[in-house]
C-alpha cells in the first residue's frame, strides 16, 4: 500500500500582491494538479499561494470525479492563509486542521497549518504546511526565521512527548535550503537516515541530495541539469534554490509499519510539460512529490 502527496506553490495569489487574473494560469494550475492526481498517483495536493475563487473553480472541476477540494482560507491579525487541499476521500479522510501562530515580543508569526488525515487502513499523519516569510523581508539566517523554526520544533516535540512513533511530515515553501540554520538546526531535520533511525527525536530530510544536479559534467555533452525548486534570477554564483521540501519524522524510518519511499519523493520538473521557471511565464517554482508505503 502506497500513498503519495504534493506540494505546489502556485504563485497564483502571492502575498502582499495582487491575485493572477490570467485565465491561463489557473487552466495550467488545474491541469498540473490533475496531472499529479492521475500520471503521479496522487492521493493528497496541497497547493499554496492561492485564492478562494480559485478554489471553487477547481472543485467544480473535480468533484464530478469524486475528488474533495478543501480551501484553507482565513487570516489571525495581518497574518493570511490561502492554501487548499486537495485529496482522493477514498483514500484520505481528512479528520482535523488547525494552524499555529506565535507570538514573541509583540510580534505575530505564521508557523504552519496543521492537516491530519486518516488513510485507508486507518493509520493518522499530520501534515504541518509551512510557507515561512520570503528572503526579501526577512533575512537569511535572521532572528525571525529562527524563532520560527523553534515554534514549530516546540510544537513536533508536543507530538514526540506523547507517542514516539507519531507519523509527521513538514512540508511546503520554506525560504530557506535544506543547510540553512532554520531548518538543520533549529527544526532538527538531518540528512543522515541511520542518526535519525538512532533517535526519534530528530527529522529526516531527502531533499539534500537535490542541492546538486544528479547528471555530471562530461566533455563528450558538455550539459549538466539544474536541481532545485525554486529559480532566483537575480542570484550571481547559484540561480537554483532548494527552498521547497517535505521532511519527515522518524516513524517513517523504522520506528512504525510505514516507510518513507525515497525513490519516489523528488521535484515534479514542470519542463517537461512546458512550463519553464527561468521564463517566469506563471510559475517560480516547481512542485515537491512524497511518497510513503506499508507492506503488507
Amino acid at each position: 500500500m502506497e500513498v503519495k502527496f504534493a506540494w505546489w506553490n502556485t504563485r497564483l495569489a502571492p502575498p502582499n500582491s495582487p491575485a493572477s487574473s490570467d485565465p491561463a494560469h489557473f487552466l495550467t494550475i488545474a491541469t498540473l494538479t490533475e496531472y499529479m492526481l492521475s500520471a503521479e498517483g496522487a492521493k493528497i495536493v496541497f497547493l499554496g499561494e492561492i485564492n478562494e475563487a480559485f478554489v471553487s473553480k477547481l472543485d467544480e472541476r473535480l468533484s464530478p470525479y469524486g475528488i474533495g477540494v478543501l480551501a484553507i482560507e482565513g487570516r489571525d491579525g495581518r497574518l493570511a492563509f490561502n492554501m487548499a487541499v486537495i485529496y482522493d476521500p477514498r483514500e484520505v479522510a481528512i479528520t482535523a486542521t488547525t494552524y499555529l501562530v506565535d507570538h514573541i515580543a509583540g510580534d505575530r508569526n505564521k508557523i504552519h497549518y496543521q492537516v491530519t488525515v486518516a488513510l485507508r487502513d486507518g493509520t493518522p499523519v499530520s501534515f504541518f504546511l509551512v510557507h515561512w516569510p520570503s528572503r526579501v523581508y526577512q533575512v537569511e539566517e535572521g532572528a525571525k526565521r529562527s524563532d520560527v523554526a523553534q515554534a514549530l520544533r516546540r510544537k513536533i516535540d508536543q507530538f514526540l512527548e506523547v507517542d514516539r512513533r507519531a507519523n509527521l511530515i513538514v512540508l511546503g515553501d520554506f525560504n530557506d535550503e535544506p543547510y540553512d540554520r532554520s531548518i538543520s538546526h533549529y527544526l532538527m531535520a538531518s540528512r543522515d537516515a541511520s542518526r535519525v533511525r538512532s533517535d526519534y527525536r530528530l527529522l529526516y530530510n531527502p531533499f539534500w541530495k537535490n542541492l546538486v544536479s544528479g547528471s555530471l559534467y562530461s566533455s563528450e555533452t558538455q550539459e549538466t541539469n539544474h536541481s532545485g525548486t525554486y529559480y532566483h534570477r537575480g542570484d550571481t554564483v547559484h540561480k537554483w534554490r532548494v527552498f521547497d521540501q517535505i521532511i519527515f519524522s522518524a516513524s517513517f524510518l523504522g520506528e512504525s509499519s510505514w516507510h518513507l519511499n525515497e525513490a519516489e519523493t523528488r521535484i515534479l520538473d514542470l519542463r517537461e510539460m512546458g512550463a519553464s521557471l527561468v521564463k517566469r511565464q506563471y510559475f517560480d517554482h516547481y512542485p515537491v512529490l512524497g511518497a510513503i508505503e506499508r507492506h503488507l
